[in-house]
């Protein structure tokens, strides 16, 4: 999950997920939803423009852009 939001500046979303890793929607989004809920590690942005929802990982977003 890190590597894909590194990948894209910060932004990860399940749809990438399942395109990128192939994996199930419910797998990624549990992984996001541990990353989110249980361990804190990103934002949730449920207005994005790309993907509706995804979600923004600090440590692997990119703020010289």
């Amino acid at each position: 999950v890190l590597a894909i939001a590194q990948e894209d500046g910060g932004r990860v979303s399940e749809s990438a997920l399942m395109a990128r890793r192939g994996w199930t929607q419910d797998r990624a989004r549990a992984a996001l939803a541990n990353m989110l809920l249980r361990d804190g590690l990103c934002w949730l942005d449920e207005q994005d423009e790309l993907y509706g929802v995804s979600y923004w990982v600090p440590s692997a977003m990119r703020w010289d852009e």
